[in-house]
C-alpha cells in the first residue's frame, strides 16, 4: 500500500501541477488575448483616424482645385469683358450708363449662380482700393467708394495689379468667416497695362 499511495500521491501532485500550469497558461493567454484585442482596437482606431485625415485633406485639395477653376474662370471672363479704358472715366464722372449696368448684371448673375459672398471690381491705390463694380449693393453707393487695404490683402494686390501679373488664389481661415477663398485677376487697358490708381 505505501508504494501505491506514494505513486498515487505523486500522480495527484503532477496532475495538480499540470492543472495549475494549464490555469496559469489560460490566465496569461486570457490577458494576452485582452491585450492583443485592445492593441488591435487601438491600431484600428489609429488607422481609421489616419485614413480619415488623409481623405479629408485630399477632399479639401480637390474642392480647392474646383473652386480655383470656377473662381478664376469667372474673374478671367469678367476681366476680358470689361473695357479697362472706361474705368478711369467711371471713377472720375461717377456716371452709370448701359455698359456699366450690363457688366454689373453679368456679375450679379455669376454671383447668384456660383454663390459668391462678394464679387467686385476694384482699382488699387497706395493704401486703399476704390470700388468700380460690386454685386451686393446699389451702383450709386458702390461706384467710387473707397476702403482701406487690409494688411493681408496687400501682397495679393501687389502680385495681381502689374503687367507680369500672378493670378492669386488665396484661402484664409479665421473665426469670423471660417474659410474665405479669393481669386484675383487684373483688368488691362488698351495699352496692356493693369488698371490701377
Amino acid at each position: 500500500g505505501r508504494v501505491w499511495f506514494c505513486l498515487n500521491l505523486i500522480r495527484k501532485q503532477r496532475e495538480q501541477k499540470s492543472i495549475m500550469k494549464k490555469k496559469r497558461i489560460k490566465r496569461i493567454k486570457g490577458r494576452l488575448d485582452k491585450k492583443f484585442i485592445r492593441g488591435l482596437a487601438v491600431l484600428a482606431i489609429t488607422l481609421v483616424v489616419a485614413v480619415g485625415l488623409v481623405l479629408a485633406h485630399r477632399m479639401e485639395s480637390v474642392l480647392i482645385s474646383d473652386y480655383e477653376y470656377v473662381y478664376f474662370g469667372c474673374t478671367r471672363y469678367m476681366a476680358s469683358r470689361i473695357d479697362g479704358d472706361l474705368i478711369d472715366d467711371y471713377l472720375k464722372t461717377r456716371k452709370i450708363d448701359d455698359y456699366y449696368m450690363d457688366i454689373l448684371e453679368e456679375m450679379r448673375q455669376m454671383h447668384q449662380e456660383f454663390g459668391f459672398e462678394y464679387f467686385y471690381v476694384i482699382v488699387p491705390g497706395e493704401d486703399e482700393v476704390t470700388y468700380v463694380w460690386e454685386t451686393t449693393d446699389d451702383p450709386e453707393n458702390t461706384l467710387g467708394q473707397t476702403q482701406l487695404i487690409y494688411e493681408d490683402s496687400k501682397d495679393v494686390i501687389e502680385k495681381t495689379f502689374r503687367k507680369d501679373y500672378v493670378e492669386e488664389f488665396g484661402m484664409y481661415r479665421d473665426n469670423a468667416w471660417q474659410v474665405m477663398i479669393t481669386a484675383a485677376t487684373p483688368i488691362f487697358d488698351s495699352n496692356g497695362e493693369p488698371v490701377d490708381d
